[in-house]
């Protein structure tokens, strides 16, 4: 888990933000990551549904239990013992079909069955198939699926993972934004502050018109307006990313007001572009995706239906044999000649002769076999194509950002000039306002496309499948 999260990162390059007082608190990436893998509700339903695949298997393995069973059954009437009746077996099932048994008997009375033996004696013997069941029973189906569900439902808590940290890493960045558009206006807000005391100074003195100070003023309500819009939004934000944080005792975690994300996050110089080829993402989806990663682990689950419905077009046939011994010894009953004497051998045969339930059986097998081949080959064309929209949207917002830093520089420049052509008395607060409201505007466009290329870098790994990878 250790490495995954620094793994994540690494896309990123961020590294730990620690609060340095109790008043800046903030949410780091890693800590937010840690806390949706490991505490959030999805994900430990995942870990259930592995638990619960688990004890399907273990509850599976309990057909090849040996088996120790014991009967007593007694009747008498008028002082006459008719019958008394005790059996004790031990029976062992293995892995091919073959089942060994021994046990011990004591039958009698005046009216017992015939075919039982009076007095005490004892038994050892085997019964196995011979054609159906033979290779496979439902015995051995139901524990190869069982196996096969624990690594299916392994591979479902990687697509879990996958999905709920795109879901909690965009809102993460969506905050991200918010906040970084926050305190760029407020940065701004205290430079407007200035001018405005500085305007009314002018106006003192009389160097400039008092509608100066009302340009002033409605510059400052602007942006005062936007601080208010921005500060509902950071809180609804924060809200919404709660959802995404738990502890480990299951309590969700309500965000403190004050918690912010680390400063920085969206300059350019902390942002590290993508150095990986398209090829290399749709080679990792191949590989790695779980919702291909299913498709094998479904077949396999399907190929062993297949080999069970094979086995119901065999005849049936079956053969028991018991070597018998007088007595409550069975090592004797092992050491004698087997059917020379004291022994005990049945033969069972039956065969549908149509064999219509087991040929629709196979049938029905191979075709489900066969969708879901299709079902795989459609999902890879599927995701192949989604990595390719991915990155190239994600190529697209990189040269967009570009373009908007340059944009950026070149607004500063002319709000800068601005500056000093109005403290030379050359222009109007009026041009200065409009100057400043374009860098405001792009600034906001360029924190917006910082945190949409971190988001798109998001999405390109979800599509690849490489969020949920844990090493």
């Amino acid at each position: 888990m250790k490495y995954f999260i620094v793994s994540l990162l690494g896309f990123w390059g961020y590294a730990i933000f620690i609060p340095i007082n109790a008043s800046a608190q903030t949410l780091d990436v890693e800590t937010f990551i840690q806390m949706v893998v490991k505490y959030h509700p999805v994900v430990k339903r995942a870990n259930l549904d592995i638990s619960i695949s688990e004890s399907e298997l273990l509850q599976s393995r309990g057909a090849f239990d040996p088996q120790f069973k014991s009967s007593f059954s007694r009747k008498d009437i008028g002082g006459i013992t008719y019958y008394n009746y005790q059996q004790t077996e031990l029976k062992i099932p293995t892995w091919y079909g073959i089942e060994i048994a021994g046990g011990i008997e004591s039958v009698y009375g005046s009216s017992t069955d015939p075919q039982e033996t009076k007095g005490e004696s004892s038994y050892i013997g085997i019964s196995l198939p011979v054609l159906q069941n033979l290779l496979l029973d439902k015995r051995r189906a139901a524990l190869q699926k069982a196996r096969i569900m624990v690594d299916y439902s392994k591979n479902e808590q990687l697509a879990v993972i996958n999905d709920i940290l795109l879901e909690a890493l965009l809102q993460y960045w969506e905050w991200v934004r918010l906040d970084q558009e926050l305190n760029m206006l407020l940065s701004v807000k205290q430079n407007i502050e200035q001018r405005l005391n500085f305007t009314n100074t002018t106006i003192a003195i009389g160097e400039r018109a008092p509608i100066d100070s009302l340009e002033a003023q409605a510059q400052l309500l602007f942006i005062e307006g936007l601080e208010n819009e921005l500060q509902v939004a950071v809180r609804n934000t924060k809200i919404a990313l709660s959802a995404y944080t738990w502890t480990e005792n299951g309590q969700a975690v309500n965000l403190p007001q004050d918690l912010k994300p680390a400063e920085g996050l969206l300059q350019m110089e902390n942002i590290r572009f993508e150095v990986e080829t398209q090829e290399f993402f749709e080679l990792e989806a191949m590989r790695n995706h779980p919702e291909l990663q299913s498709y094998p682990i479904k077949l396999q689950y399907l190929e062993v239906d297949k080999r069970w419905a094979f086995q119901q077009l065999l005849p049936k046939l079956d053969l028991k044999y018991n070597q018998l011994g007088k007595g409550f010894n069975l090592l004797n009953s092992s050491l004698q000649p087997l059917f020379q004497n004291n022994f005990q051998y049945g033969v069972q045969f039956s065969m549908p002769l149509r064999l219509s339930e087991g040929r629709g059986q196979y049938r029905i097998a191979k075709f489900r076999i066969q969708q879901t081949a299709l079902d795989r080959d459609l999902k890879q064309k599927l995701i192949q194509n989604k990595v390719s929209m991915e990155f190239q949207q994600l190529t697209q917002i990189q040269k967009q950002l570009a373009i908007q830093q340059s944009l950026l520089r070149n607004q500063e420049g002319l709000l800068d000039g601005e500056n000093i052509r109005f403290s030379n008395g050359e222009s109007s607060l009026f041009l200065v306002n409009n100057r400043e409201q374009k860098v405001i505007e792009t600034k906001q466009k360029l924190i917006a496309l910082s945190a949409k290329y971190l988001q798109q870098k998001i999405k390109l790994r979800w599509a690849s499948g490489i969020l949920s990878t844990i090493q």
